[in-house]
């Protein structure tokens, strides 16, 4: 009986980091009486082997291994050593609940040592049957400035782990450098629901509008943030192939072409009543129509991130459909005046932070008028104020 309270237990999060091998052992003998249905993986640490102490007083430790300084006869350095390797695999195997891992890339920064994890990922390719999310971090390798032909497949390991997860979820690359084999791999992971790019490099726009999105149907939300892309052909895609599409984020200074906006006003119109999120900061070249437009045509929206909108002025606005709203950011939209600040405190009785310029806040009646709502001035910067007020039932 008291083994099957064990296995009872609710699952758990499992953070491998400075982790001895003997403590790894501990864990992957113990799997039955604690499930793990999240796993953090830091490829770094793990490469060398051995154990790290903590960070100290939030100050990284001067122990961390330098990967960027590995070269030549150096690479064998930075190979898992099999004991740890077969621990780990174990863990991740046979952690029988295990819907999310995390791989922690540490800023590596060379093929060849991401090239040594190869015998890793192909092991632990069975975890597809469990795994619905997948985060991957700070990868610094560019195989685009490789010489040596080897070099060039680095990422082909984790692209043929990724080309096996056939029911993954959800997918989400942070301050990672991408290759094209990567991005052909994603298009194997048929039931995405959830894409998001964080400050990610040599992620082609191109490649994922013709390799990608196609393939997903179910895609409800796709985040990216990297300036320099040009989005039209992924506009584009996501009009075409992505009909439940209700999370939409672009990245920051994306959005100096007047035809681009034309096209990102087509799709906001097409998925118009599902969408509830969407940030596309900076509209620099959008003027009031396009305001006008969001005011009109998103009755479901949460939460609205339209900060940088130069040209919004909502002279024009009458009214708002956004009576489930949650979030709104209107800073550094600084020709916005009372007008539209009132016609959307008289709708969104659900608003809880509402983000504003300091030249939107500059006429008494504006700040009276949001202090009578409730609003409370949360914080205060040079640009402009956030205000906050207690959800209401």
């Amino acid at each position: 009986m008291e083994n099957q309270a064990d296995t009872n237990l609710p699952p758990t999060d499992l953070d491998l980091n400075y982790r001895s091998i003997s403590d790894l052992r501990r864990i992957a003998s113990d799997l039955q009486s604690n499930q793990y249905h999240s796993i953090k993986i830091y490829l770094d640490y793990l490469n060398v082997g051995k154990t790290l102490p903590p960070t100290v007083d939030d100050k990284p430790s001067s122990d961390k291994p330098a990967l960027e300084q590995c070269s030549g006869d150096n690479h064998q350095e930075f190979t898992f050593r099999q004991d740890m390797e077969d621990v780990l695999v174990d863990i991740i195997t046979n952690s029988f609940v295990l819907n999310d891992l995390t791989l922690d890339f540490g800023g590596m920064s060379c093929p060849k040592c991401l090239l040594n994890d190869s015998s890793f990922f192909a092991r632990i390719r069975p975890i597809s049957k469990t795994l619905r999310r997948l985060y991957l971090r700070k990868s610094e390798i560019k195989t685009t400035v490789c010489q040596i032909d080897e070099e060039k497949r680095a990422y082909e390991p984790l692209a043929n782990f990724l080309s096996g997860q056939l029911d993954l979820e959800e997918i989400q690359f942070q301050q990672f450098n991408g290759d094209d084999v990567i991005v052909r791999a994603l298009g194997h992971c048929i039931n995405i629901n959830i894409f998001h790019l964080k400050l990610v490099d040599n992620f082609d726009a191109w490649l994922m509008s013709t390799n990608v999105f196609p393939k997903w149907p179910a895609l409800r939300s796709f985040r990216m943030d990297a300036a320099g892309v040009h989005l039209d052909r992924v506009i584009d895609s996501l009009k075409a192939h992505c009909p439940l599409l209700e999370d939409l984020s672009l990245p920051a200074l994306a959005h100096a072409d007047k035809t681009l906006v034309l096209s990102l006003m087509e799709l906001l119109r097409m998925r118009s009543a599902q969408l509830v999120q969407i940030s596309i900061r900076d509209l620099a070249v959008a003027e009031d129509n396009f305001l006008i437009f969001l005011c009109e045509k998103l009755p479901n929206i949460r939460h609205l991130d339209i900060s940088g909108g130069s040209r919004f002025a909502g002279v024009a606005v009458k009214s708002v459909v956004w009576n489930k709203l949650q979030y709104l950011d209107i800073t550094r939209c600084n020709n916005i005046g009372s007008k539209f600040v009132f016609a959307v405190l008289e709708v969104c009785h659900k608003l809880t932070e509402f983000r504003m310029s300091a030249t939107t806040m500059r006429e008494e009646s504006v700040i009276q008028k949001i202090r009578d709502a409730g609003f409370l001035k949360a914080n205060e910067w040079n640009q402009g104020a956030m205000w906050t007020k207690e959800a209401q039932d």
